[in-house]
């Protein structure tokens, strides 16, 4: 009998360690055919991915059951997922099995579920591809960002906030986009001269999305097109965190893109949720442009307002890009 029970008990700490830790969970971004795509892995303290990403190939897993170990990540094998969308509340879908989707010159496996869309699919080449919402397993609190109209009252105080920083990083790619153009006139466009920046309106808030009350965190997309005998020429883009305590602003402005007027290498946010943890309050994202999209977890905690604005992960999801 002792024997049994010294072996008992060393085998105590290990199935400890298989167990899946109780603040483990996993994010998905749900596609509007169904497909779930892994795409962040969260074990109480930081965020990985352990979902294979977009690529050439893959063999996709016959069911479930046959899904690697190692794909998974601390949560474990996850079959029901909890999905939230812009309907009241949000609901349990199952996995029926692994499949695969393209995502722009790229194949991505993802999982099957049984998931109901209120609006038809596009086709399966569209890109980038509608997202419904996230994905969450366990279930756990998914909550909504805001989306501020760029004329209200709210959006003009962060427009006062961004312009002397916006500007600062506009007068620095200007400067080095002249000698950028001469070498490659392809890629970048002409520098406008001083005429065509005076008769140019101020930057714009293109898009603005917002979290919090208290304290309140923005993202925001703003835009200057410049325009010669009426015609565009170039087009000025920068991003930037906000953030609002008692009604004073930190902002953390982003690159400033130079670029065509078509916007060819500019990207664009399309906000999926927060997730509020005991260790941190994370906003979830796609970041999509022409020629790929990737998934980003930024973690907007007060406490992170004067740190560096970079994401806690980046997830890629499909690139048409070469190298």
């Amino acid at each position: 009998m002792r024997p049994l029970l010294l072996c008992w008990a060393l085998l105590l700490p290990l199935a400890g360690l298989l167990q899946p830790h109780s603040s483990a969970l996993t994010l998905g971004v749900l596609r509007r055919d169904a497909l779930i795509v892994p795409m962040a892995a969260y074990d109480g303290r930081e965020w990985k991915n352990f979902w294979p990403t977009a690529g050439e190939g893959g063999d996709v897993p016959v069911n479930l059951r046959s899904v690697p170990a190692n794909w998974w990540g601390p949560a474990g094998p996850r079959e029901t997922w909890q999905v939230w969308t812009p309907a009241p509340s949000p609901q349990l879908v199952t996995v029926r099995q692994p499949d695969w989707a393209p995502t722009f010159c790229q194949k991505q496996i993802g999982l099957r579920t049984d998931y109901q869309p209120r609006v038809w699919p596009p086709k399966p080449d569209t890109s980038p591809f509608p997202k419904d919402g996230l994905a969450v397993s366990p279930p756990h609190a998914i909550e909504p960002i805001d989306v501020v109209s760029p004329g209200s009252n709210e959006a003009d105080d962060v427009l006062e906030a961004i312009h002397t920083p916006f500007a600062d990083r506009e007068q620095v790619a200007l400067t080095n986009l002249r000698p950028a153009h001469i070498y490659n006139p392809e890629r970048f466009p002409e520098t406008p001269d001083e005429g065509v920046l005076r008769a140019t309106p101020s930057m714009a808030i293109e898009a603005l999305y917002a979290y919090g009350a208290t304290h309140r965190t923005y993202f925001v997309e703003a835009v200057r097109e410049y325009r010669q005998k009426g015609a565009c020429m170039a087009t000025g883009f920068s991003t930037g965190w906000v953030h609002r305590d008692s009604g004073k602003f930190t902002v953390q402005p982003g690159p400033f893109v130079l670029d065509f007027c078509d916007r060819r290498n500019i990207s664009y946010m399309l906000p999926l949720g927060v997730l509020p943890l005991p260790t941190g309050t994370f906003w979830i994202a796609q970041i999509s442009s022409w020629y790929g999209e990737a998934y980003t977890v930024q973690d907007i905690s007060a406490d992170q307002k004067k740190t560096d604005p970079r994401p806690a992960l980046i997830t890629r999801g499909g690139t048409c890009l070469t190298n």
